[in-house]
């Protein structure tokens, strides 16, 4: 590369993914909803708990649901 710059080390850090996330993600995933071709999924105040994240942590899983054949996701 040029200037000895590798984007490797950057890259593999913004895919890096927490213990916490992917088990949300797992239960995400085995738990939406699906109404036609919509995909949704409640995160409960329960669920908050449980996986102790709160809305705005569980909003950046989204697109989880985004390639899931060919649906719609909200």
């Amino acid at each position: 590369m040029k200037n000895k710059f590798h984007p490797s080390f950057i890259l593999k850090n913004l895919s890096k993914r927490s213990l916490k996330g992917l088990k949300f993600t797992g239960h995400l995933l085995s738990n939406f909803q699906k109404d036609g071709r919509v995909l949704y999924y409640y995160a409960s105040q329960e669920t908050q708990k449980q996986f102790d994240l709160n809305s705005y942590e569980i909003a950046m899983f989204v697109n989880e649901l985004a390639n899931i054949e060919n649906n719609l996701i909200w």
